[in-house]
């Protein structure tokens, strides 16, 4: 059996607001996709600005052979953040 190492990474954007999908998409874009690694997997979940279509063209385009997965609705105990809003 294979270890599974989770790694984490940082790209600050600060900005007064709303997150919308502009907003994510051009840290995803700018920020997050020029400091991932290559061969990476990026588990995401759905909120609704997390376009899955553009995030798969945008994960493609990069050329670092990265694999985007979508958590699945309503999977709580998957997402660690829905633990502090509860």
């Amino acid at each position: 059996m294979k270890n599974i190492f989770i790694e984490s990474m940082q790209g600050i954007l600060k900005y007064d607001g709303s997150m919308d999908k502009n907003l994510f998409e051009f840290w995803f874009k700018s920020m997050f996709l020029n400091e991932v690694e290559e061969n990476k997997v990026i588990v995401i979940d759905n909120a609704s600005f997390h376009r899955k279509n553009r995030l798969y063209e945008l994960c493609e385009y990069s050329d670092k052979n990265l694999k985007l997965v979508f958590l699945s609705l309503y999977s709580l105990e998957l997402n660690l953040i829905e633990k502090f809003w509860a």
